[in-house]
């Protein structure tokens, strides 16, 4: 009699542990797929788009150093305000 009690607990326990299991679960999948969403609507970078930038970055670098180039070859002065 006192065996039967005693399994009766441990399935009561195990039972209250997966509903417990099962709620945590179905919380971290919902935030997986929250998070899955939310990369899925930012804008992709393709390999020609991450290049894209790159050259954009170096353009934009050597705009400058041109411009400085000739802002020192001319004598020419940048004013501050």
């Amino acid at each position: 009699m006192k065996s039967i009690i005693i399994v009766i607990y441990k399935v009561d326990l195990l039972h209250t542990e997966v509903l417990i299991l099962r709620k945590v679960n179905k919380r971290i999948n919902k935030q997986r797929k929250t998070k899955k969403t939310h990369i899925q609507l930012k804008k992709s970078l393709t390999i020609q788009n991450t290049r894209d930038q790159l050259n954009g970055k170096a353009i934009g670098k050597q705009l400058a150093q041109e411009e400085h180039q000739n802002l020192s070859s001319t004598g020419g002065s940048c004013t501050k305000i």
